[in-house]
């Protein structure tokens, strides 16, 4: 066959296979690069440093502390105070960015599913991104913000205006309920997480000593039920705040806290939620070091 009996259709597949064969490539590359890989271990130890300093301010509220606020901003607010805070801002804002960065990566690279399974875990690195972007973005705002801004219940006062508008929305009720759905949903994952043990297939263990895996199992177990606990009762929270049409229902991860402190009992019970958060800020160094990266 010569070159001028070479049809438009065979040339138009050879370059649409050529093109998909790059872009195959191209995702393999970006699934086995050792920049995404670093900014993956970079990106979970600044999400430990947030969980510790969280667990911090929650046992400050559980000892008779309300200053502080508990939560992902306040976490960021407490540390810009520290010495050379405003560098330390910085570079937890480069890994937020970094944490943001390797979830979109695992948006494109991840594996071509089109069941629902796979589109779930797309949207939930979607998610995360989102998240993380935004964080990244709070603290940066900290750092070159000159207006002081008031903390005491700032945060749960930014839930229950969102939470009103969107009730005002029309089918507003019924998005706040699928919105605290959601989050009930996800922290009862975490909760099968722990129990299932399915963490244990996202960590590269088999050179690590028996010592080494049994405490790794230990912290994840007390640091999944820790974050389980939390989004569990925001969620309640939020759909409280639906059926009874009322936003002031609606908290963050700091207004739950901080009503599970005014419980019998509560102080205790934070206290001890606080450790688990505390376990979960050392789960996400433990990822940090030994998390498989690309995942199996």
């Amino acid at each position: 066959m010569t070159a001028a009996s070479v049809s438009p259709s065979t040339t138009s597949s050879t370059t649409s296979s050529d093109l998909a064969d790059h872009v195959e490539e191209a995702r393999d590359g970006a699934r086995d690069s050792a920049t995404v890989e670093g900014v993956a271990r970079t990106g979970l130890a600044a999400r430990g440093v947030m969980y510790s300093v969280i667990a911090l301010l929650a046992l400050q509220i559980a000892w008779g502390d309300r200053n502080d606020q508990a939560d992902k901003d306040g976490a960021i607010e407490t540390v810009a105070r520290q010495p050379l805070g405003k560098v330390l801002i910085v570079v937890l804002a480069v890994g937020f960015a970094a944490y943001a960065l390797w979830r979109l990566v695992q948006v494109v690279v991840a594996d071509e599913d089109v069941d629902t399974k796979g589109v779930a875990k797309r949207v939930g690195y979607l998610v995360r991104a989102g998240i993380y972007g935004a964080l990244s973005w709070s603290a940066l705002n900290v750092v070159f913000s000159s207006s002081e801004r008031a903390r005491d219940g700032r945060s749960e006062n930014e839930e229950r205006e969102w939470t009103a508008r969107v009730l005002e929305w029309p089918a507003g009720r019924a998005l706040i309920i699928a919105a605290g759905i959601a989050v009930v949903g996800f922290g009862a994952y975490n909760g099968y997480r722990a129990a299932q043990g399915k963490w244990r297939k996202k960590l590269a263990l088999h050179d690590a000593s028996p010592t080494t895996r049994a405490w790794v199992t230990r912290i994840a177990a007390v640091g999944l039920s820790a974050r389980m606990i939390v989004y569990v009762l925001v969620g309640i929270f939020l759909i409280q705040a639906s059926s009874q049409y009322d936003p002031n229902e609606a908290v963050g991860i700091d207004g739950a806290l901080r009503r599970l402190a005014d419980r019998a009992w509560g102080t205790w019970m934070l206290a001890a939620v606080a450790f688990g958060l505390f376990a979960y800020g050392c789960y996400s160094f433990i990822e940090a070091r030994y998390r498989r990266v690309p995942e199996e």
